[in-house]
């Protein structure tokens, strides 16, 4: 290629054909054209154009404009040989052109241009060397540098005859030609080196891909042993579980054994408990759990209906439907799961957990308040003034292990406290059985006092004989008031506040009369107290004796209608 554009050049120079500077590149194209007719040449001008810019005869701007140098070449020849010549290291800027002109003996073309401009063109041509030196005052100088190399004489038109001859001529000549053999050298030497290095390369690839394809053997080795290792871990595991198998069947048959000779031992002691049954010795006792280990008892209704659905189960097996209720209490059905032993509240469907257990028997005999004639058994009765007796049982001082009166009257306040509480909470009501106190909603019942007052009772069964068959049937209720005022209101009786000497302490917003709830939530709110009186009342004739004016408050119209008998301390 580098032959073809030096013989297009030639024939630029030979007819003269000079494309202008800033031509239209399609004006060196029209030449080349005629040029190809005439040669058997095979590549477009394009390629023509682009060899002869890498030749350095003409340059490519923006695409579409080419600048023809020839003439910078005839004049970068004779700069090269002017710096070459000179006796000087270096020509100033400002110099230039008057050394110039006397060493060719004519004015120096610059082409419509600045001199800088056109050194810097023949300095990128090989030409010259060109350095700006600061100076102290004003702008940096320009100074001009011979080149130790020679410009190729291929890439250089020889220069115009001057006053010079031809003696410079043919020594420029010869110095390029010296410098394009270096050039050859020094182009051999780097492609041998370029070799050198595409061998060693070729070495280095060649081991990386034996160490490659070691890794891999390494690496199917590797799976090998890891197909053979999970094979026998197969292997193992399906040996593992025929073994299982064989183990599991076998502890299911001691299980089955097992469960046989249990259930004949239960058998032959469920013979004998219902045997003592019969005899009387043993009773049984129905409980539900309300807290975590807290368990109430049943009261003689609800525990002989469960009993005998109990038996009735044992004999034929017979298994209650969740949809048949049991029993009901204040508006709310209950069923028994038999298989899992729960209570279900069919309204909230509420589980609690029941149990039965049998107890030694006593014969019962049930007083006005429904607790037993037992003996205290750990309980020191206080005489108060009146002939009043008071019986404190601390939670913490029951055993259920021990059938005492104070465990009975305990469960007893307890569970009307529970009971009463049912009407707004759904429980279910029931005496508490022992276990550290019974709860009311955060708060846990820790002691019942139980008081004895002869001449309130007489007081109250004379009411009662007073009320006549409206009062046959009394009821519990609570009564909230400060500590201080318990122990006067458990002697002297419960009064209508502002008669007797007795204040009106909490307004009477519904009239006069002693106020009192059948919960003991509202009655817990009044007073600087955690106590609260369980009193049992006698309602009477309805908006007479007694009324109902919002949500479960009941007030009398006098205190002797109410027998207080229980107080019970919360925590």
């Amino acid at each position: 290629m580098d032959r073809i554009a030096e013989q297009f050049n030639d024939y630029l120079v030979e007819n003269d054909l000079k494309v202008q500077i800033g031509s239209a590149r399609h004006a060196l194209e029209n030449v080349f054209h005629e040029w190809k007719s005439q040669q058997n040449i095979q590549v477009g001008p394009a390629v023509m154009i682009h060899a002869l810019a890498k030749w350095g005869v003409l340059r490519i701007k923006g695409g579409k404009k080419v600048i023809w140098i020839k003439g910078e070449v005839d004049l970068a020849q004779k700069i090269r040989v002017l710096m070459a010549s000179s006796p000087r290291e270096s020509i100033a800027g400002a110099d230039f052109k008057k050394v110039y002109a006397d060493y060719f003996s004519e004015e120096l073309d610059l082409r419509g241009g600045k001199l800088k401009d056109l050194l810097t063109r023949c300095e990128a041509l090989g030409a010259c060397q060109l350095e700006y030196r600061p100076m102290p005052k004003g702008p940096a100088s320009l100074f001009v540098y011979a080149v130790d190399t020679s410009i190729p004489s291929s890439r250089l038109v020889p220069v115009s005859r001057s006053t010079r001859g031809d003696s410079d001529s043919a020594a420029f000549l010869q110095a390029a030609h010296e410098t394009k053999i270096a050039e050859m050298e020094a182009e051999k030497v780097a492609t041998e080196k370029i070799l050198a290095e595409a061998r060693a390369a070729r070495a280095a690839l060649e081991l990386k891909a034996a160490r490659a394809e070691s890794a891999k053997r390494a690496a199917e080795e590797r799976i090998a042993d890891a197909e053979a290792a999970k094979a026998a871990a197969e292997n193992k595991a399906s040996d593992l579980k025929v073994r299982s198998a064989m183990v599991e069947r076998e502890a299911k048959e001691l299980r089955a054994a097992a469960l046989r000779v249990s259930r004949a031992k239960n058998a032959s002691e469920e013979d004998l408990q219902e045997e003592k049954i019969r005899r009387g010795e043993l009773a049984p006792v129905w409980t539900c759990e309300i807290d975590v280990g807290q368990w109430v008892k049943y009261d003689e209704t609800i525990a002989s209906k469960l009993e005998t659905e109990y038996q009735a189960r044992k004999q034929s097996r017979y298994h209650q439907s969740n949809n048949q209720p049991t029993w009901s209490l204040k508006s709310h059905s209950y069923t028994i799961d038999w298989d899992f032993m729960v209570q279900m509240n069919v309204q909230t469907q509420k589980g609690r957990s029941i149990r039965r257990e049998l107890v030694p028997n006593a014969k019962k005999h049930l007083n006005a308040s429904g607790g037993s004639e037992k003996q205290w058994v750990s309980v020191q009765e206080e005489v108060l003034p009146g002939n009043v007796s008071c019986y404190k049982i601390p939670a913490s001082s029951l055993s259920e292990s021990v059938d005492s009166k104070e465990l009975d009257e305990f469960n007893f306040a307890a569970g009307q406290l529970m009971r009463l509480q049912g009407c707004n909470n759904h429980h279910l009501g029931a005496a508490l059985s022992f276990g550290g106190g019974s709860r009311n909603g955060g708060q846990r019942v820790i002691q019942v006092d139980v008081y004895e007052n002869k001449a309130l009772e007489e007081q109250w069964n004379s009411k009662k004989q007073q009320l006549g068959h409206s009062a046959c049937k009394p009821f519990w209720v609570f009564h909230g008031t400060d500590t201080a005022n318990i122990g006067q209101i458990m002697r002297e009786g419960l009064k209508v506040g502002g008669k007797d000497g007795v204040p009106i302490t909490n307004g009477s917003a519904y009239g006069p009369g002693v106020y009192t709830a059948a919960g003991p939530d509202v009655p817990l709110s009044y007073g600087q107290s955690k106590s609260v009186i369980l009193a049992l009342g006698l309602g009477g004739q309805s908006g007479t004796d007694s009324t109902r004016p919002r949500g479960d408050w009941v007030i009398f119209s006098s205190g002797a209608q109410l027998l207080p008998k229980y107080v019970l301390h919360m925590r």
